[in-house]
C-alpha cells in the first residue's frame, strides 16, 4: 500500500489530497497502461482474427479478468467461425464416432438375429416386431447423438481460453502479470453462447479502457495534520489503509459469492481518539459489520496533533455497483469544529 499526492490542480477542484493504492493496483495499472500504448501503436485495434488469423473480423467477444483486488475485460477480435467454436462456444460437437458406430452395428446385428429366429419360430413374430421397435428407436437416438453438441469440460475449456488470449498481441501480457487470475466469459447463463459484440475498430479499445475496475479505494480526506516522512506519519497512515484493507478482504470471505461492499470514514482526532462511520452494504450482512467494527476497534493507535480523515471503499466483484452507491458520510461535528478553528 502506497499514498499518492493529488496533483495541485485536483485538490483545489476539492479532490482528496492523498490517495491510497496497493501495490498490486499500481502493477495493475502499469500493465493496464502499457496494453493502451501497445494498442494506440496498432492503430487502436487488432487487425486479424486472434485465433486464425483471418482478416474478416466478424466479433468482439470480451473475455472477463477477474484478480483479488481489481476486473478488466480483455476483448478479444474474431471472425465469425471462430467465434462459433471452443473455446468461445461452450460447447464442442459430439465426436465419439467409435462408439455410435459399435452401437448402431450391434443393433443392427440384434435385428438381424432376431429376424432369422422369427422365421425358424414364428412364436416369435411378435417379440420381434417389439424388439424391432425398440432397436430402430435406439439407432435414431444414436444417429441424433452423432450430430449433437454436448458441452466442454470446464479445464480444458479454461485452457484453450489461456491459450486463446496468449495469441493476442496486446491482452496476452495481462495474463503474464497476473497468472492466478480467473477467467469467465460474459455468458448470460450457464452453458449459453457469451455475449458477441459486432465489430468496429473502436470496440476493442474502448471495451478495454471502460473496463478496469479496482475494488478497493483509498483517501485521505482531510489532513489538518499535515502528513509528513519526518514525523513517521505518513507510513502510519499507510499502515492504517493496509490494516483496514486485510480487515475488509478477511471478512468478506464468508460472504462467498454474494454481492457485498463497505466503506468506512475514520476521523483520527488529538488523544488518540477516532469517530468511525462504517456502512455495510448489503444491510442483512450484520455479522460481517460487527466483525470489520471490532476490529477497526482495536486498530493501533495513530497519533496526531490535528484531525487526520480517511475514508476506505472496498467490494467483492459482484458487489461492485453496490460499492459504487454507497455515499460519503458528512465530516463529524468534532472535525467541522476543528476546520472552523482554522478559517
Amino acid at each position: 500500500m502506497q499514498l499518492i499526492p493529488s496533483p495541485p490542480k485536483e485538490v483545489a477542484k476539492g479532490f482528496p489530497p492523498l490517495r491510497a493504492v496497493s501495490n498490486e493496483l499500481l502493477r495493475a495499472n502499469i500493465v493496464f497502461s502499457d496494453t493502451l500504448d501497445s494498442l494506440e501503436k496498432a492503430g487502436g485495434h487488432t487487425k486479424s482474427c486472434v485465433n486464425c488469423g483471418s482478416s474478416a473480423l466478424a466479433f468482439g467477444v470480451p473475455v472477463l479478468l477477474k484478480e483479488e483486488h481489481f476486473s478488466m475485460s480483455l476483448p478479444l477480435a474474431l471472425c465469425r467461425k471462430c467465434s462459433e467454436k471452443p473455446p468461445v462456444s461452450p460447447f464442442v460437437e459430439f465426436s465419439n464416432f467409435r462408439s455410435a458406430w459399435t452401437t448402431m452395428a450391434l443393433c443392427v446385428a440384434g435385428w438381424i438375429i432376431l429376424l432369422i429366429l422369427s422365421v425358424v419360430f414364428p412364436a416369435l413374430a411378435t417379440l420381434f416386431a417389439f424388439t424391432s421397435l425398440g432397436i430402430f428407436i435406439l439407432v435414431a437416438l444414436t444417429i441424433l447423438k452423432f450430430f449433437d453438441t454436448v458441452p466442454i469440460e470446464p479445464k480444458l475449456r479454461d485452457s484453450q481460453t489461456v491459450d486463446l488470449i496468449n495469441k493476442s498481441p496486446h491482452f496476452g501480457k495481462m495474463l503474464n502479470a497476473f497468472p492466478n487470475a480467473k477467467l469467465l466469459w460474459t455468458e448470460v447463463s450457464p452453458n449459453s453462447e457469451p455475449l458477441k459484440y459486432a465489430w468496429t475498430k473502436e470496440f476493442e479499445r474502448e471495451c478495454f479502457q471502460q473496463s478496469f475496475t479496482p475494488y478497493e479505494r483509498g483517501f485521505v480526506m482531510a489532513d489538518l495534520h499535515s502528513l509528513d516522512l519526518s514525523d513517521g506519519s505518513i507510513p502510519l497512515c499507510t499502515e492504517v489503509f493496509r490494516y483496514l484493507s486485510d480487515t475488509f478482504r478477511d471478512n468478506f470471505q464468508s460472504a462467498q459469492d454474494n454481492p457485498i461492499a463497505a466503506q468506512v470514514l475514520i476521523t483520527f482526532l488529538p488523544g488518540r481518539k477516532r469517530e468511525v462511520q462504517l456502512k455495510v452494504s448489503p444491510s442483512g450482512q450484520r455479522a460481517i459489520r460487527e466483525k470489520i467494527r471490532d476490529k477497526i476497534e482495536s486498530m493501533p493507535d495513530f497519533p496526531v496533533n490535528l484531525p487526520v480523515v480517511v475514508l476506505y471503499r472496498n467490494c467483492n466483484f459482484p458487489g461492485i455497483e453496490l460499492a459504487n452507491e454507497l455515499p460519503i458520510p458528512d465530516p463529524t461535528l468534532r472535525t467541522r469544529a476543528f476546520a472552523r478553528g482554522f478559517r
